[in-house]
Protein backbone atom coordinates (compact mmCIF):
# COMPACT_ATOMS: atom_id res chain seq x y z
CA UNK A 1 0.00 0.00 0.00
CA UNK A 2 1.26 3.45 -0.61
CA UNK A 3 2.02 6.35 1.40
CA UNK A 4 -0.87 8.12 0.08
CA UNK A 5 -3.15 5.24 0.51
CA UNK A 6 -2.93 5.59 4.06
CA UNK A 7 -4.17 9.19 4.00
CA UNK A 8 -8.17 9.74 5.10
CA UNK A 9 -10.14 9.48 2.25
CA UNK A 10 -11.74 12.84 1.84
CA UNK A 11 -14.32 12.40 -1.44
CA UNK A 12 -15.72 9.09 -3.14
CA UNK A 13 -17.49 8.77 -6.07
CA UNK A 14 -19.43 5.98 -7.26
CA UNK A 15 -20.89 5.33 -10.54
CA UNK A 16 -21.83 9.08 -10.52
CA UNK A 17 -23.99 9.78 -13.41
CA UNK A 18 -25.33 13.36 -14.92
CA UNK A 19 -27.59 12.80 -18.09
CA UNK A 20 -29.91 15.85 -19.09
CA UNK A 21 -33.08 15.76 -20.59
CA UNK A 22 -32.58 17.57 -24.41
CA UNK A 23 -35.69 18.28 -26.59
CA UNK A 24 -35.60 17.95 -30.46
CA UNK A 25 -37.42 20.69 -32.59
CA UNK A 26 -38.32 17.58 -34.92
CA UNK A 27 -40.02 15.44 -32.15
CA UNK A 28 -43.18 15.00 -32.15
CA UNK A 29 -45.11 16.14 -29.09
CA UNK A 30 -45.68 12.51 -27.58
CA UNK A 31 -42.26 11.55 -28.39
CA UNK A 32 -39.86 11.58 -24.80
CA UNK A 33 -37.02 13.36 -24.60
CA UNK A 34 -33.41 12.45 -25.38
CA UNK A 35 -30.84 11.73 -22.90
CA UNK A 36 -27.47 13.47 -23.04
CA UNK A 37 -24.91 11.62 -21.20
CA UNK A 38 -22.37 14.09 -19.67
CA UNK A 39 -20.74 12.04 -17.13
CA UNK A 40 -21.83 8.31 -17.38
CA UNK A 41 -20.03 6.28 -14.61
CA UNK A 42 -17.38 7.61 -12.75
CA UNK A 43 -15.75 6.53 -10.10
CA UNK A 44 -12.67 7.65 -7.88
CA UNK A 45 -11.34 8.34 -4.44
CA UNK A 46 -9.50 11.48 -3.73
CA UNK A 47 -7.20 11.23 -0.90
CA UNK A 48 -6.40 14.49 1.80
CA UNK A 49 -3.61 16.49 0.40
CA UNK A 50 -3.81 15.03 -2.73
CA UNK A 51 -3.94 17.11 -6.40
CA UNK A 52 -5.76 14.97 -9.01
CA UNK A 53 -5.53 15.91 -12.19
CA UNK A 54 -8.61 15.62 -14.72
CA UNK A 55 -8.04 15.89 -18.37
CA UNK A 56 -9.91 14.91 -21.65
CA UNK A 57 -10.92 16.72 -24.93
CA UNK A 58 -13.57 19.89 -24.55
CA UNK A 59 -16.78 17.95 -24.16
CA UNK A 60 -15.72 15.25 -22.63
CA UNK A 61 -17.71 15.88 -19.11
CA UNK A 62 -14.58 17.38 -17.15
CA UNK A 63 -15.97 20.31 -15.84
CA UNK A 64 -19.77 18.68 -15.37
CA UNK A 65 -17.71 16.11 -13.28
CA UNK A 66 -16.57 19.09 -11.02
CA UNK A 67 -19.92 20.78 -10.94
CA UNK A 68 -21.99 17.94 -9.94
CA UNK A 69 -19.24 17.08 -6.57
CA UNK A 70 -20.25 20.72 -5.62
CA UNK A 71 -23.79 20.42 -5.81
CA UNK A 72 -23.71 23.03 -9.06
CA UNK A 73 -25.37 20.49 -11.45
CA UNK A 74 -28.09 18.12 -10.49
CA UNK A 75 -26.68 14.36 -10.61
CA UNK A 76 -28.72 11.54 -12.51
CA UNK A 77 -27.46 8.18 -10.74
CA UNK A 78 -24.45 7.61 -8.15
CA UNK A 79 -23.13 8.64 -5.20
CA UNK A 80 -20.60 11.44 -3.54
CA UNK A 81 -19.30 10.97 -0.41
CA UNK A 82 -17.90 13.54 1.65
CA UNK A 83 -15.44 12.52 4.64
CA UNK A 84 -18.07 9.46 4.85
CA UNK A 85 -21.37 11.67 4.10
CA UNK A 86 -23.50 11.25 0.67
CA UNK A 87 -23.87 14.44 -0.59
CA UNK A 88 -26.43 14.01 -3.36
CA UNK A 89 -29.46 13.78 -0.59
CA UNK A 90 -28.20 17.25 1.42
CA UNK A 91 -31.02 20.16 0.62
CA UNK A 92 -29.81 23.45 0.99
CA UNK A 93 -29.39 24.30 4.43
CA UNK A 94 -26.89 20.91 4.90
CA UNK A 95 -25.09 22.30 1.20
CA UNK A 96 -24.62 24.74 3.38
CA UNK A 97 -22.40 22.90 6.01
CA UNK A 98 -20.81 21.42 3.75
CA UNK A 99 -19.60 24.01 1.15
CA UNK A 100 -17.42 25.62 3.18
CA UNK A 101 -15.04 22.92 3.14
CA UNK A 102 -15.50 22.72 -0.57
CA UNK A 103 -14.51 25.46 -3.07
CA UNK A 104 -14.52 25.92 -6.49
CA UNK A 105 -11.90 28.13 -8.54
CA UNK A 106 -13.75 29.04 -12.35
CA UNK A 107 -12.20 28.91 -15.71
CA UNK A 108 -12.98 33.02 -16.65
CA UNK A 109 -11.69 35.13 -14.45
CA UNK A 110 -13.17 38.44 -15.36
CA UNK A 111 -16.57 36.77 -15.92
CA UNK A 112 -16.49 35.01 -12.41
CA UNK A 113 -16.29 37.96 -10.64
CA UNK A 114 -19.41 40.63 -10.16
CA UNK A 115 -17.97 44.31 -11.69
CA UNK A 116 -20.35 46.11 -9.56
CA UNK A 117 -18.38 44.71 -6.31
CA UNK A 118 -14.85 45.67 -4.98
CA UNK A 119 -12.66 42.96 -4.60
CA UNK A 120 -12.57 43.43 -1.29
CA UNK A 121 -16.27 42.78 -1.11
CA UNK A 122 -15.90 39.95 -3.16
CA UNK A 123 -13.02 38.09 -1.82
CA UNK A 124 -14.75 39.25 1.78
CA UNK A 125 -18.75 37.49 0.27
CA UNK A 126 -18.18 34.31 1.66
CA UNK A 127 -16.89 35.11 4.98
CA UNK A 128 -20.13 36.85 5.40
CA UNK A 129 -22.07 34.56 4.15
CA UNK A 130 -21.22 31.56 6.54
CA UNK A 131 -20.10 33.87 9.17
CA UNK A 132 -22.40 36.71 9.19
CA UNK A 133 -21.52 37.45 13.00
CA UNK A 134 -18.30 37.63 12.26
CA UNK A 135 -16.84 41.51 13.28
CA UNK A 136 -16.37 43.97 10.40
CA UNK A 137 -12.69 44.53 11.39
CA UNK A 138 -12.05 40.92 11.56
CA UNK A 139 -13.33 40.47 8.17
CA UNK A 140 -11.52 43.17 7.05
CA UNK A 141 -8.31 41.77 8.63
CA UNK A 142 -8.80 38.00 7.00
CA UNK A 143 -9.68 39.58 3.74
CA UNK A 144 -5.91 41.62 3.68
CA UNK A 145 -4.34 38.30 4.85
CA UNK A 146 -5.59 36.79 2.29
CA UNK A 147 -5.04 38.85 -0.49
CA UNK A 148 -1.10 39.01 0.56
CA UNK A 149 -0.70 34.94 0.32
CA UNK A 150 -2.16 35.58 -3.28
CA UNK A 151 0.35 38.14 -4.15
CA UNK A 152 -2.04 41.01 -4.35
CA UNK A 153 -1.37 44.56 -2.90
CA UNK A 154 -4.03 44.98 0.32
CA UNK A 155 -4.39 48.74 -0.67
CA UNK A 156 -6.52 47.64 -4.15
CA UNK A 157 -9.02 46.23 -1.91
CA UNK A 158 -11.23 48.73 -3.16
CA UNK A 159 -10.73 48.74 -6.36
CA UNK A 160 -12.80 47.04 -9.46
CA UNK A 161 -11.95 43.81 -11.57
CA UNK A 162 -12.26 45.38 -14.01
CA UNK A 163 -9.00 47.50 -13.25
CA UNK A 164 -6.83 44.09 -12.79
CA UNK A 165 -5.33 41.74 -15.63
CA UNK A 166 -6.63 38.31 -16.07
CA UNK A 167 -3.81 37.07 -14.18
CA UNK A 168 -4.57 39.25 -11.16
CA UNK A 169 -8.53 38.48 -11.74
CA UNK A 170 -7.68 34.97 -11.29
CA UNK A 171 -5.63 35.61 -7.65
CA UNK A 172 -9.07 37.42 -6.88
CA UNK A 173 -10.66 34.21 -7.39
CA UNK A 174 -8.24 32.10 -5.76
CA UNK A 175 -8.20 34.62 -2.96
CA UNK A 176 -12.12 34.29 -2.77
CA UNK A 177 -11.80 30.50 -2.39
CA UNK A 178 -9.44 30.10 0.14
CA UNK A 179 -10.83 32.43 2.61
CA UNK A 180 -12.96 30.01 4.11
CA UNK A 181 -9.83 27.77 4.93
CA UNK A 182 -11.46 24.60 2.96
CA UNK A 183 -9.98 21.16 2.77
CA UNK A 184 -10.88 21.07 -0.88
CA UNK A 185 -10.86 23.30 -3.87
CA UNK A 186 -11.91 22.66 -7.28
CA UNK A 187 -10.13 24.50 -10.20
CA UNK A 188 -12.04 24.24 -13.18
CA UNK A 189 -9.36 24.95 -15.84
CA UNK A 190 -8.38 28.13 -14.32
CA UNK A 191 -5.50 28.79 -16.17
CA UNK A 192 -6.83 28.36 -19.82
CA UNK A 193 -7.58 31.83 -20.60
CA UNK A 194 -4.39 33.54 -19.16
CA UNK A 195 -1.13 33.62 -20.70
CA UNK A 196 1.61 31.25 -20.84
CA UNK A 197 3.73 33.06 -18.00
CA UNK A 198 0.69 33.94 -16.13
CA UNK A 199 -0.10 30.26 -16.27
CA UNK A 200 2.95 29.29 -14.24
CA UNK A 201 2.33 31.71 -11.88
CA UNK A 202 -0.93 30.44 -11.03
CA UNK A 203 -0.24 27.32 -10.77
CA UNK A 204 3.11 27.09 -8.51
CA UNK A 205 0.78 29.62 -6.44
CA UNK A 206 -1.31 27.30 -5.79
CA UNK A 207 1.00 24.62 -5.26
CA UNK A 208 2.54 26.64 -2.59
CA UNK A 209 -0.98 27.14 -1.04
CA UNK A 210 -1.90 23.58 -0.81
CA UNK A 211 1.62 22.94 1.11
CA UNK A 212 1.08 26.12 3.81
CA UNK A 213 -2.59 24.88 3.92
CA UNK A 214 -2.53 20.94 3.37
CA UNK A 215 -5.49 21.32 0.78
CA UNK A 216 -6.63 19.22 -1.57
CA UNK A 217 -6.95 20.10 -5.45
CA UNK A 218 -9.09 18.59 -8.05
CA UNK A 219 -7.72 20.29 -11.07
CA UNK A 220 -9.00 20.21 -14.29
CA UNK A 221 -6.88 21.20 -17.43
CA UNK A 222 -6.66 20.35 -21.61
CA UNK A 223 -3.18 21.15 -20.91
CA UNK A 224 -1.51 17.72 -20.17
CA UNK A 225 2.07 19.71 -19.44
CA UNK A 226 -0.03 21.60 -16.62
CA UNK A 227 -1.57 18.78 -15.10
CA UNK A 228 1.69 16.99 -15.29
CA UNK A 229 3.48 19.51 -12.88
CA UNK A 230 0.94 19.50 -10.53
CA UNK A 231 -0.75 16.41 -10.36
CA UNK A 232 0.15 13.45 -7.80
CA UNK A 233 -2.51 11.45 -9.63
CA UNK A 234 -4.68 11.60 -13.18
CA UNK A 235 -7.74 11.46 -14.54
CA UNK A 236 -8.76 10.65 -18.38
CA UNK A 237 -11.81 11.20 -19.41
CA UNK A 238 -13.55 10.20 -22.73
CA UNK A 239 -17.26 11.02 -23.74
CA UNK A 240 -18.59 10.95 -19.95
CA UNK A 241 -16.30 8.03 -18.77
CA UNK A 242 -13.01 7.82 -16.57
CA UNK A 243 -10.91 5.64 -19.11
CA UNK A 244 -7.69 5.63 -17.08
CA UNK A 245 -6.93 6.81 -13.79
CA UNK A 246 -2.97 6.46 -12.31
CA UNK A 247 -0.25 8.39 -10.42
CA UNK A 248 1.02 10.89 -12.87
CA UNK A 249 4.24 9.31 -13.59
CA UNK A 250 2.34 5.74 -14.91
CA UNK A 251 -0.14 7.77 -16.97
CA UNK A 252 2.56 9.61 -18.82
CA UNK A 253 5.25 7.07 -19.03
CA UNK A 254 3.10 4.10 -19.25
CA UNK A 255 -0.06 4.80 -21.00
CA UNK A 256 -2.11 1.91 -21.47
CA UNK A 257 -5.27 2.71 -22.63
CA UNK A 258 -5.18 3.55 -26.93
CA UNK A 259 -6.83 6.96 -26.09
CA UNK A 260 -4.68 8.00 -22.91
CA UNK A 261 -1.65 6.99 -25.31
CA UNK A 262 -2.95 9.24 -28.43
CA UNK A 263 -3.13 12.35 -25.79
CA UNK A 264 0.67 11.79 -24.67
CA UNK A 265 1.98 11.30 -28.00
CA UNK A 266 0.82 15.16 -28.68
CA UNK A 267 2.68 16.48 -25.99
CA UNK A 268 5.82 18.29 -27.19
CA UNK A 269 8.91 16.96 -25.82
CA UNK A 270 11.67 19.40 -25.02
CA UNK A 271 14.13 17.55 -26.52
CA UNK A 272 14.80 18.03 -30.26
CA UNK A 273 16.61 14.57 -31.30
CA UNK A 274 13.50 12.75 -29.75
CA UNK A 275 10.77 14.86 -30.70
CA UNK A 276 11.65 14.69 -34.48
CA UNK A 277 11.92 10.93 -33.81
CA UNK A 278 8.64 10.08 -31.74
CA UNK A 279 5.42 8.99 -33.48
CA UNK A 280 2.31 10.59 -32.99
CA UNK A 281 -0.84 8.37 -32.97
CA UNK A 282 -3.76 10.01 -35.11
CA UNK A 283 -7.13 9.10 -33.77
CA UNK A 284 -9.12 8.70 -36.82
CA UNK A 285 -12.75 9.69 -37.02
CA UNK A 286 -15.11 12.26 -34.99
CA UNK A 287 -15.64 12.49 -31.21
CA UNK A 288 -19.05 10.44 -30.93
CA UNK A 289 -22.55 12.49 -30.10
CA UNK A 290 -23.13 12.17 -26.00
CA UNK A 291 -26.54 11.63 -27.17
CA UNK A 292 -25.95 8.50 -28.98
CA UNK A 293 -23.16 7.45 -27.85
CA UNK A 294 -21.23 4.13 -29.38
CA UNK A 295 -22.54 0.56 -27.39
CA UNK A 296 -19.97 -1.11 -25.59
CA UNK A 297 -16.97 0.62 -25.14
CA UNK A 298 -17.51 4.32 -25.86
CA UNK A 299 -13.76 4.97 -27.83
CA UNK A 300 -14.51 1.69 -29.99
CA UNK A 301 -15.74 3.77 -33.07
CA UNK A 302 -11.93 5.37 -33.23
CA UNK A 303 -9.76 2.56 -31.21
CA UNK A 304 -7.50 0.85 -33.79
CA UNK A 305 -7.99 -1.97 -31.37
CA UNK A 306 -11.97 -2.60 -31.28
CA UNK A 307 -13.41 -5.96 -32.43
CA UNK A 308 -16.64 -7.19 -31.96
CA UNK A 309 -16.38 -7.90 -28.54
CA UNK A 310 -15.64 -4.48 -28.15
CA UNK A 311 -19.44 -3.26 -29.54
CA UNK A 312 -21.17 -5.89 -26.77
CA UNK A 313 -18.92 -5.81 -23.28
CA UNK A 314 -18.98 -2.37 -21.57
CA UNK A 315 -15.49 -2.18 -20.02
CA UNK A 316 -14.97 -1.63 -16.26
CA UNK A 317 -11.96 0.99 -14.68
CA UNK A 318 -9.86 -2.05 -13.11
CA UNK A 319 -6.09 -2.39 -11.52
CA UNK A 320 -4.79 -1.15 -8.92
CA UNK A 321 -4.60 2.23 -7.00
CA UNK A 322 -1.31 3.40 -8.62
CA UNK A 323 -3.06 2.36 -12.71
CA UNK A 324 -6.36 1.58 -13.67
CA UNK A 325 -7.64 1.73 -17.02
CA UNK A 326 -10.96 0.90 -18.76
CA UNK A 327 -10.42 -1.36 -22.11
CA UNK A 328 -10.92 -4.58 -22.97
CA UNK A 329 -7.98 -5.10 -24.92
CA UNK A 330 -5.66 -3.72 -22.35
CA UNK A 331 -2.76 -6.19 -20.50
CA UNK A 332 -3.82 -7.21 -17.29
CA UNK A 333 -2.29 -4.72 -15.01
Amino acid sequence: MSQQENRPILLEVNDLKVHFSIRDKKQWFWQPDKSLKAVDGVTLRLYEGETLGVVGESGCGKSTFARAIIGLVKSTGGTVSWLGRDLLGLNDKQWREIRSDIQMIFQDPLASLNPRMTIGDIIAEPLKTYNPKMPQSEVTDKVRKIMKRVGLLPNLVNRYPHEFSGGQCQRIGIARALILEPKLVICDEPVSALDVSIQAQVVNLLQELQREMGLSLIFIAHDLAVVKHISDRVLVMYLGHAVELGTYDEVYNNPIHPYTKALMSAVPVPDPDKEKSKSIQLLEGELPSPINPPSGCVFRTRCPLADEGCAKTKPLLEGSFKHAVSCLKADPL
